[in-house]
Formats: C-alpha cells, structure tokens, sequence
C-alpha cells in the first residue's frame, strides 16, 4: 500500500509560489512522485479535472476565486460516494474558516505556518484512507457486477432471481450453505405462528434467504476466519446490512424491496444499540425483527467456523433471555410456540417461558 501511496497523484492550488515551493519540496522529499501545482486560482478548477487528483491542497485567502469558491465549484466531485480527499491548508485559524470549508467537502485542515511532520502524516492519512474506500467500492463493484451477470441468466420473474441470489449467498456462509435456507424457513414459521397473511408469507420467505446477501462483499478471510475478529474485521462484517440493502433496493420488484428492507434491518435490536441505523421497538420493520430471531437462533444452533453449535437448551434459554431487549418479545413468544408444538425441547420451552414471563 505504501507504493501505491507514493505514486498518488497530488494537486496543490495555493497563490504564494513559495509556499507551493515548500510543499513540493517536501512530498518529493517524502518519496511523492506526481505532484502538480498551480498559483492561478482561476485555472485550479480546469486543472483538477484534467489532473484527476487523488488529494487536493488547498489554501483558503486567494484572490480572485478563494478556496471557498474552488470548494463550491468542485462540490459534486468531492462529495459524491466516492472518496475524496482535500485538505485545506491556511492561515485562518478561525472556527468559522474550519465549519465552511468542512461543510464544503474538505476533509481535513491545517493551520499555517505548519509542522512539516504533521503535514506529511496527514497526507499519508488522507490518502491511505481514500486507497481504502477504493479497494472497498471496486470489491462492492466487483460483486455487484457478478450479482448483475447472474441476474441477466434468469428468465423467469423475480422470484427465479431470488433464488439465485439465495444460492450465491449461501455458498459463501457454511460448509452446507444451508444457513440462509434455514433461517427463511424458520422465520415463515414465526409469522405464520404470529397470524401474518398467506400472501405475505411466501413473498417473505424468499426475502429471508436473502438477509445476508451483502456478505458477498465481504473477504473470505474476514467471513471464515477462525478465532475472534479484531475491530476493523468486524466493523466491515457489519458493513454487510447496509450493503446487501443497497444492492437490493435498485430493483423495483416489490419482493427485492422487501428483501432490501430485510437485509438493513435483520441486525437491529429490540432496545437500539443494533445497528446500522440503531431502530428500537416497533420502529424496526416486522419483517427484520422476525429475521432477527430466526438467524440468531440457527447460528446458535449451528457449528460456526469460530465455535461450535450450542445445545439447544442453551440455545433456547439465551433467545428468552434477550427478549425485549435484543428481540421483540412477540416474536419470541411465537418461536417458543412453535418449538412446544412440534413436541420438541417441551422442558426446556416451559423453563424459558417461565423465565420470559418472570
């Protein structure tokens, strides 16, 4: 990454001459390679487009057209999805210089005269996380199109789809890559337990199977490593909720709509600290509280490469546990139902709900 660091192409706009001297002086001396500049600001924005940056510098007190100005007139390049980084770089130290160029897109700020070490590490920061974000948006990219080639195989509705989606997020979950399959039953059960109409259902279990499609976005190193994850693997594990809904909601098919809202919610909790969006209570869609029980219940149930299956007793007391607290209490009394109707566990679903209820 530190190569490709080095290689990254670097814009500086700043009126003084002497002060783009300094600054060039000291990236070459720092190993930057492609570094251009320019003391007109009136041709900083032209410049841009045809440099194609990956970091702008960027003073603020220029005459003609000021920072502000190149900021405003730049402001759909560089606050668009993708990633990209300004720093500012000035004398104005005042609060408010810092809130309107921030509020602009600039990503980070530097007060003048600077320490020649900060700066540099700033770059170094700002860059590695745009290399970052890069790699992240080519993988989605890279997914997404694989899902869009699958797509354009199916001839047959969107519910063909779906079950393709189904398969391709499965194979990538565990050794059987029954995981999905099982949870969409499982949460069919619950609403049907919970009275949810018929038509509502079957659109539902197809969705289900699709609550964990953003995971093919996520590294196979990360998905089925063995052992705890550290905090940057699981903050992109995470990531997947967001992504496998992003990827669901630009269809117009009222299932993938459903699938995309299932895919977001599946992993918010009953009292808020879910996430992506922390919902809480009734707030949380039916259908990703539903989802919720279903997938906690078989990923307990079930060996995971960093541990194995719990007893279901165990299973069972953990699910009523979290009740009204990570899960809606109705949705786990409709799974305690079904378990004591199929004449399953019956010990272990009365001692649940006597601690449900206590």
């Amino acid at each position: 990454m530190q190569d490709q660091i080095k290689e990254s192409k670097i814009f500086i706009v700043d009126d003084t001459p002497a002060n783009v001297i300094m600054l060039e002086r000291v990236l070459a001396k720092e190993g930057f390679t492609n570094v251009e500049s320019t003391t007109d600001s009136e041709k900083a924005v032209p410049l841009f487009e045809y440099y194609q940056p990956d970091l702008l510098i960027l003073d603020l007190n220029m005459p003609k057209l000021d920072g502000y100005g190149i900021l405003t007139k730049l402001k759909a390049r560089i606050t668009s999805k993708s990633y990209f980084p300004v720093l500012v770089v000035t004398a104005d130290a005042s609060s408010e210089a810092k809130i309107k160029a921030l509020s602009l897109g600039a990503k980070d700020f530097l007060t003048k005269p600077f320490d020649i070490v900060e700066l540099k590490l700033r770059v170094s920061n700002l860059l590695q996380t745009k290399l970052l974000v890069s790699d992240m948006d080519r993988l989605v990219e890279l997914r997404t199109k694989q899902l869009e080639t699958s797509l354009k195989m199916v001839v047959r509705g969107s519910q063909d789809a779906c079950e393709m989606l189904a398969l391709l997020a499965e194979f990538r979950d565990d050794d059987t890559g029954e995981h999905t399959l099982r949870v969409a039953d499982l949460a069919v059960q619950i609403a049907t337990e919970m009275g949810l109409s018929l038509d509502w259902v079957e659109n539902f279990h197809q969705a289900a199977r699709l609550h964990d499609i953003g995971k093919v976005a996520i590294p196979d190193s990360i998905l089925l490593k063995e052992g705890a994850l550290n905090d940057d693997e699981f903050r992109k594990v995470k990531s997947h909720a967001a992504i496998g809904h992003e990827i669901l909601s630009r269809s117009a098919s009222p299932l993938f709509r459903l699938a995309a809202k299932v895919s977001e919610t599946h992993h918010e909790r009953w009292d808020g600290t879910g996430y992506p969006k922390g919902l809480a209570g009734e707030a949380i869609p039916l259908e990703g509280r539903i989802t919720a029980v279903a997938d906690v219940y078989d990923a307990l149930s079930s060996d995971r490469p960093y541990r194995n299956a719990w007893p279901k007793e165990k299973v069972i007391a953990e699910i009523t546990k979290q009740s009204g607290k990570h899960f809606d209490p109705e949705v786990v009394g409709a799974l305690l139902r079904i378990i004591e109707k199929s004449g399953q566990e019956e010990a272990y679903v009365k001692g649940a709900r006597h601690l449900q209820l206590s």
